[in-house]
């Protein structure tokens, strides 16, 4: 009879401490995949190289074709312009900023209204906008009442990078 009882004490034991065991390697990797994923959006969402990459495309925006960009967006009545591909009647110079695209590793580039409220739902049913561009947009903060603009820019490499433009 003690031998019976001893081995209903050594299962009940071995389930508690496999409970305990289970538990804190779930903790655990729950802690992991947390700071994983992490890590992972600091090296892919405004990193320094494509934050500096889309302040040379702003700075060339606002110094030349930033009126007719913005004229295009209103007049189209639409969330973003797609303007990687540098058309002559956005760009006074064509040529000069698809060569900074290119040297910029630039894979899209939107303009886009500071309000990106309604842009998600529009980036999903375009086929040509990269889905990790449109994740991207969950990580972007911005203000409802600001009615200025904003450049996100999707780099070769898969990285991201945003900027705000000035407003009306």
């Amino acid at each position: 009879m003690k031998k019976l009882n001893n081995l209903a004490f050594m299962l009940t034991e071995t389930l508690i401490v496999s409970t305990f065991v289970t538990s804190a390697l779930l903790y655990m990797f729950i802690q992991f995949r947390q700071t994983y994923q992490n890590y992972q959006r600091t090296f892919s969402y405004n990193t320094v190289n494509s934050l500096y990459a889309t302040n040379q495309i702003k700075k060339y925006i606002l110094d030349v074709d930033f009126v007719n960009i913005k004229n295009r967006l209103i007049n189209e009545n639409s969330q973003y312009l797609n303007i990687t591909d540098c058309t002559d009647d956005l760009f006074l110079e064509p040529t000069y900023c698809n060569k900074l695209f290119t040297d910029l590793n630039v894979k899209d580039v939107y303009f886009t209204l500071e309000d990106i409220t309604n842009l998600k739902d529009q980036f999903k049913l375009d086929y040509n906008v990269d889905a990790k561009t449109t994740t991207f947009l969950d990580y972007i903060t911005y203000d409802k009442n600001n009615n200025g603009y904003r450049l996100i820019v999707h780099f070769n490499d898969d990285t991201h990078a945003t900027l705000k433009l000035g407003a009306e």
